[in-house]
């Protein structure tokens, strides 16, 4: 099994908003993440973190924000509490849909 944590990105009316860029950046070091699966799935969401990232955070807990840009401008930038522990990563609070405004 390989785990990941996905979220939807929608604007105001509540329909998908497709992010030009989309990365995960980690709050205790600033490690850029971007995951090596689709940036936006079939579903229209986004990978905020995967098990490509396992060996960096093996055992541990920290704050990651997703963050997407849309015409060169960050347009949405939401924490996520991540743990992992030997096998894989495991979102213990973020939001499963974040609106654009």
């Amino acid at each position: 099994m390989f785990a990941m944590i996905n979220t939807k990105v929608v604007g105001a009316d509540g329909k998908s908003v497709v992010l030009e860029d989309a990365y995960t950046q980690r709050k205790g070091n600033g490690d850029i993440y971007r995951s090596q699966q689709p940036m936006m799935w079939y579903d229209s969401s986004y990978v905020v973190l995967d098990d490509g990232y396992l060996t960096k955070m093996q055992n541990q807990t920290d704050t990651f924000y997703f963050i997407g840009k849309k015409g060169g401008v960050e347009v949405v930038r939401e924490p996520f509490a991540i743990n992992a522990d030997c096998c894989h990563v495991n979102k213990l609070s973020g939001k499963d849909v974040i609106t654009v405004k």
